[in-house]
């Protein structure tokens, strides 16, 4: 069974400053593709803050699945080498 890819680009400018771009903005099943550089960890929470998911890994890309989940709004927390963090919202229709 093929699922459905998402993309989210992560980029650092300065030590607090972060951009992350998801396409499409909403999804409903599938992986999330997470795009970067030095990425380490992202970290996938619910609006009560809860742990849903986790993606690890080295270098520019990661995966985390959410086809499991159910439809919300879910917060998408990455973390790069050097420990710099960003946070995005993401919507699962």
């Amino acid at each position: 069974m093929d699922k459905k890819v998402n993309t989210i680009m992560a980029g650092w400018r300065h030590t607090l400053w972060s951009l992350i771009i998801m396409t499409p903005c909403g999804f409903t099943t599938g992986l999330v593709t997470i795009i970067g550089k030095d990425l380490k960890q992202a970290e996938v929470l619910n609006t009560l803050g809860q742990h849903v998911a986790t993606a690890t890994g080295k270098g520019e890309t990661m995966q985390v699945d959410l086809s499991g989940l159910p439809i919300g709004v879910y917060f998408v927390n990455v973390t790069d080498s050097e420990g710099r963090k960003c946070v995005r919202k993401v919507v699962k229709e």
